[in-house]
């Protein structure tokens, strides 16, 4: 149990907040900066007494290490044994009884970093157009329920997780570093709650002290500083794949770096292009899309493909906040849509598309020891090098788990955000 790891893991939430912080108004910050500690403490009681149930409580199921044996209970319509293809779990409520072994705990610990970030994603975007109660029952809600479900799709054992077994499509989708259950699916909930709620604040801001915004690109740096450690310190201490001699979790560090630093460069570059000065807020926002774009894919894709797609990323986030501004018409202030939104969705794909096949095998238990008559070829994608096969069924997966997160997201935003937009038209 990496503890140290676990615990260093909290920088991204952390991160993230200051990063998304540091793009707003003064009237705006102030709200904010209160909404991402209730989310924070909300997201935690959520997760706590149902979320993680719904997301590991099948765990028991699909992997052998000890201290999980209690997590044996999962919704699986398609699969009789219970074993594989879950929709959702059904054990670990309140990590009560049987469920609160010391690996259990850990696991709880470890996930809780993604938990409060996606939930905070759609929650610190419509800060100032929603009430705070608003912004509190939709962070119980994806920390509750809308999370976990994705989660549990791509965690071992979950349906998306199990195409590879059930359908041979690939190894399953692969998902480390929740590019969909976490960025794809806040950003895309982002999306329909600013379309819902206008452009604007809904109400006008009270009187207070302005803070001096000459401070805010500095703590936005600050942010995504922490928001690379925080990365980094997750995927290096995740308790179901720390032991895992078929994942090289050092390239998957070092690919996320070179993608964060590709992003930071060319933002800046286009940045001085339009303005003829670097922009140190852009700056951040480049980091973290860099980080957040090779989260499905970091260990399983070569380092000049991180360099590629952190570029990718540098300059989506100027380009993208232009067009949902000026296209949409709609203030992304914290940039939550921007970062996380399509970036996340291309995120899902790249696994599908640049796996070299070099490592993963037996990823989802499939190919263990060989893989498309290829000794040793793990995850795989369509580019890949000699003496290796190119796997069309990992790019299908990937594609399921682009169109169920999109499913999920639009469904679930335009549910929840529906309920409360006629609940406060009602009140007025």
């Amino acid at each position: 149990m990496n503890m140290a790891g676990t615990i260093l893991a909290y920088f991204i939430p952390i991160g993230f907040l200051l990063v998304a912080w540091g793009g707003l108004p003064p009237n705006r910050a102030r709200a904010a900066a209160s909404t991402g500690l209730m989310v924070a403490g909300l997201a935690m009681v959520a997760y706590m007494a149902c979320g993680f149930a719904f997301q590991f409580g099948g765990l028991g199921f699909a992997v052998a290490l000890p201290g999980y044996e209690s997590l044996r209970g999962v919704y699986a319509p398609l699969d009789a044994s219970g074993g594989a293809g879950g929709l959702v779990g059904l054990r670990g409520f309140f990590l009560d009884g049987s469920a609160a072994s010391p690996e259990v705990a850990t696991l709880f610990l470890h996930h809780l970093p993604l938990v409060i970030t996606a939930a905070m994603i759609p929650a610190l975007a419509l800060a100032g157009r929603l009430h705070n109660l608003a912004l509190g029952l939709v962070a119980l809600f994806v920390a509750g329920v809308i999370y976990p479900l994705a989660g549990h799709w791509v965690s071992l054992g979950g349906w998306l997780s199990s195409l590879g077994v059930q359908a041979q499509l690939g190894h399953g989708v692969v998902d480390l570093a929740g590019a969909g259950p976490v960025y794809a699916l806040g950003g895309l909930m982002t999306l329909v709650g600013l379309v819902l709620f206008g452009p604007g604040p809904r109400v006008a801001p009270e009187e207070s002290p302005d803070l001096p915004p000459a401070h805010f690109p500095l703590l936005a740096v600050a942010g995504a500083a922490l928001y690379g450690l925080g990365w980094m310190a997750w995927v290096s201490s995740n308790p179901l794949y720390g032991s895992d001699s078929t994942l090289n979790l050092s390239l998957a560090m070092v690919n996320g770096l070179a993608a964060a630093m590709m992003a930071t460069l060319v933002s800046q570059a286009y940045s001085w292009f339009a303005t003829s000065q670097a922009d140190p807020l852009m700056a951040a926002r480049g980091w973290v899309a860099g980080w957040i774009i090779v989260s499905a894919g970091a260990p399983f894709i070569p380092t000049w493909t991180a360099l590629v797609l952190g570029a990718l990323a540098g300059i989506w986030v100027p380009l993208g906040l232009f067009m949902i501004e000026r296209g949409l018409r709609r203030d992304d202030s914290t940039a939550a849509l921007t970062m996380c939104g399509l970036i996340g969705l291309l995120a899902v794909l790249m696994p599908g598309v640049l796996a070299d096949g070099n490592w993963g095998a037996g990823w989802n238990g499939v190919g263990s020891g060989e893989y498309l008559a290829v000794v040793g070829q793990g995850v795989t994608g369509m580019l890949v090098p000699p003496g290796f096969m190119a796997d069309p069924g990992q790019l299908t997966a990937q594609l399921i788990e682009l169109a169920a997160i999109v499913v999920l997201a639009l469904l679930s935003a335009g549910i929840l955000f529906g309920i409360l937009r006629v609940a406060r038209s009602g009140s007025r």
